[in-house]
């Protein structure tokens, strides 16, 4: 397992790697699409302010390192419990 995380690892840091040295252009054509990054947190606190549920969620089933997590038919109905 250890084996397997340093993999991902790896991978990700030269992924983090790639995208820093493309900074300046993919800043550019974000800039290009007219749209200014949205921000989450007021996202969330405006949900909140106006009465909904304001909750990121992650339903994980299974996980690459560890296998299976649990059997989870329907993530909606387990919310809500």
């Amino acid at each position: 397992m250890i084996d397997f995380l340093a993999g991902v690892a790896n991978e990700q840091r030269e992924r983090v790697s790639g995208l820093r040295a493309r900074r300046q252009e993919l800043e550019r054509r974000s800039a290009a699409r007219g749209r200014s990054p949205r921000d989450l947190a007021a996202a969330l606190r405006a949900a909140a302010q106006n009465g909904a549920v304001a909750v990121i969620a992650e339903v994980k089933r299974r996980s690459p390192a560890a296998g299976e997590l649990a059997t989870i038919a329907d993530p909606g109905a387990l919310a809500l419990e």
